[in-house]
């Protein structure tokens, strides 16, 4: 299939900073991904935001770098639920997407299986193919 042959028009959208407030680590001081579900917190004006592309008929996909476990400050199951809690909040104010793709390597990191140099992880373009094909975009 040919890119525009019957795909649809997608909007690509970051989660930390985009779609939820970045908290300040106590480690670095630098504006960091919440990394407990009590500190997660909508950005002001996401959710108008997200509704407003889902009416203008985009498709919605969050695109986010989550290394926080392959750096071994969290554990996998911590990370996973707070994405959950952003997925959760977003769909409780009406602003679900249709579909999230999140890359959990780091070049640097310290996790034998998540320590790499990867395709997924943004700037480079794998989880926009990776979404481009599963929901025809």
């Amino acid at each position: 299939m040919l890119i525009g042959e019957n795909t649809r028009s997608a909007i690509f959208l970051d989660r930390d900073g985009v779609l939820n407030a970045l908290v300040q680590d106590h480690r670095s001081g630098k504006s960091e991904s919440p990394l407990h579900t009590g500190d997660v917190r909508l950005v002001p004006g996401a959710v108008d935001a997200v509704r407003r592309l889902r009416r203008a008929g985009y498709v919605l996909v969050g695109v986010t770098n989550q290394p926080a476990a392959a750096k071994g400050v969290i554990e996998m199951n911590q990370l996973l639920e707070v994405h959950a809690r952003v997925v959760s909040l977003l769909g409780y104010e009406g602003a679900a997407l249709d579909a999230w793709i999140l890359c959990l390597h780091h070049p640097e990191g310290i996790v034998p299986e998540l320590t790499k140099v990867c395709e997924c992880r943004k700037p480079r373009p794998g989880m926009l193919l990776e979404a481009a094909k599963k929901l025809n975009i």
